[in-house]
């Protein structure tokens, strides 16, 4: 079986915090236990132009699914229409390969991004990482396998988080600051089963 990229087109949440998601992964039947990279960018058209406004990578094996996939996901910044579009690269570890990308077609959502700055241009950013040796317990993946669970770093540590009201990106009506002041741009972790010691988890914010 030829090695295929897959990704889908960006959807839109509208569960606050609202966001834009993306996944990437990747086919292989062929490709035994071999392991790649797959990077999913998310990028919005703006003035003729592609702008890569938010990335997720994992490390993970052929087939796809919630547990072999990568995710990108950006959080929506105002009510503007603009149009998004996923962009998905696998890098099979220890192969060369080409530079061809899958780009899925993009989609226009009320969902727009703070002016026109990307990642790639300097802006306050906070950054946590957590190192270690991660196992998941057995019922875990069979849960996600079951129900397709999209159960990725994301989810755990902003979008539950905002749910249960933990955390937030706003501050009260009544306090002087007011407004948004931070926004989610990136997160992703390594949940490789092997015993090794991984970059389990990271989370990046932006401050206006």
């Amino acid at each position: 079986m030829k090695r295929q990229t897959g990704g889908d087109a960006v959807h839109y949440f509208s569960t606050p915090p609202p966001t834009i998601s993306a996944h990437g992964w990747w086919l292989d039947k062929d490709s035994g236990g071999a392991k790649a990279e797959v990077t999913v960018g998310l990028q919005i058209l703006t003035g003729g132009r592609r702008h890569t406004v938010a990335t997720g990578s994992k490390t993970v094996r052929q087939g796809g699914g919630s547990s072999r996939r990568a995710n990108a996901r950006k959080t929506c910044v105002g009510t503007k229409a603009t149009t998004w579009r996923s962009r998905v690269d696998v890098d099979i570890i220890g192969v060369a390969d080409s530079s061809n990308k899958l780009e899925p077609l993009g989609k226009t959502f009320n969902c727009g991004v703070r002016g026109r700055r990307t990642m790639r241009e300097e802006s306050p950013v906070l950054t946590a990482e957590i190192y270690g040796v991660l196992t998941r317990h057995p019922w875990i993946g069979q849960v996600s396998a079951d129900h397709d669970l999209d159960e990725d770093l994301f989810s755990l540590a902003v979008k539950r988080a905002g749910a249960y009201g933990w955390s937030t990106t706003l501050l009260g009506a009544q306090n002087t600051l007011g407004g948004q002041r931070w926004e989610h741009a990136d997160a992703g972790g390594d949940w490789s089963q092997d015993g090794q010691e991984h970059r389990v988890a990271w989370v990046v914010h932006e401050f206006r």
